[in-house]
């Protein structure tokens, strides 16, 4: 990303003077349709009906309730860590200076809360869990989630890496949530849906 970053950024500059508050309002824009995307995708799985006489499926994560859990949870998992990590990481926004390296861990300061992108760690854990459940959707999550996070970028809001990373925030937290839902699962006494 050292490479990437930084001409990345000088472009981002470029194009945001030309028209001005164009990134932001894109990935204002971007993120309202997204959000309400994402709950209704939850909100479907969670609700998904099965047909009468279908026996359960063997697979605990094919069960709806397991798929909204898992998304929930890792969502909530990843936007907690990633605020957490960004304010001890303390990396300067592109649109806060020019340097992307330039750090200054604990500031508690909103120009120093880069990285990892917290939305980009969040679309991370709806798209990969809702992947799971519905894997004929699987490209269009795929697009609508990368889609999300160039639109941070495009904003001015983070680097390409900071995206990067928190993108693999969100993988990770969906790992250790299905994980530990599978886990809970097979636990002896435990109860099944």
């Amino acid at each position: 990303m050292v490479w990437v970053d930084t001409p990345v950024a000088a472009w981002v500059a470029t194009q945001q003077s030309r028209q001005p508050g164009s990134g932001a309002a894109f990935s204002n824009w971007l993120a309202l349709p997204g959000a309400v995307l994402a709950v209704a995708a939850v909100l479907a799985a969670l609700v998904a009906p099965t047909r009468p006489g279908r026996r359960r499926p063997a697979d605990p994560a094919q069960l709806p309730g397991h798929t909204a859990t898992l998304v929930l949870v890792s969502a909530a998992a990843s936007l907690a860590a990633a605020a957490t990590l960004k304010h001890l990481i303390g990396r300067i926004r592109p649109s806060a200076g020019a340097d992307a390296w330039r750090f200054e861990p604990m500031a508690f300061d909103d120009r120093f809360a880069a990285l990892p992108s917290a939305q980009a760690a969040c679309v991370a854990a709806i798209v990969l869990g809702l992947a799971m459940r519905l894997p004929r959707w699987r490209m269009p999550l795929f697009t609508a989630g990368a889609a999300a996070c160039l639109a941070r970028v495009a904003a001015g809001a983070h680097w390409p890496s900071d995206v990067v990373a928190g993108w693999g925030l969100g993988a990770a937290m969906v790992l250790v949530t299905q994980l530990g839902l599978v886990r809970r699962q097979r636990r002896p006494g435990s109860r099944r849906r």
